[in-house]
């Protein structure tokens, strides 16, 4: 086998492995985290990450949003509803409930 064809294949092979890190996920625009990045700098940029602080930051600065972001928020809640949100009766939904123990034997 020629000496050049391993190295070029390493680059090769780093090459789309870079490429794919800096692709957009797969679906569309990125979701809240690429539409809300503006904002998060704007309103949000003293809270430290995690824990829903971003979050709970942004939920608070709801009328400052921009529309983008809005929808984007929307979307995902919709998809993903916060835990412990049931439904309209406020009653916790299945899917809320730990799952019935398995019997003793």
């Amino acid at each position: 086998m020629k000496r050049w064809l391993i190295p070029l294949s390493c680059a090769c092979l780093f090459s789309l492995a870079a490429q794919a890190q800096n692709a957009p996920p797969p679906g569309g625009g990125g979701g809240p985290r690429q539409a809300c990045k503006d904002d998060v700098q704007k309103l949000c940029s003293d809270v430290k990450p995690g824990g829903g602080r971003i979050i709970a930051c942004l939920d608070g600065h709801k009328d400052q949003l921009s529309q983008g972001c809005s929808d984007a928020m929307a979307k995902a809640r919709a998809h993903h509803p916060p835990p412990g949100a049931g439904g309209q009766s406020g009653q916790p939904s299945p899917g809320d409930q730990p799952p019935p123990s398995k019997p003793q034997q």
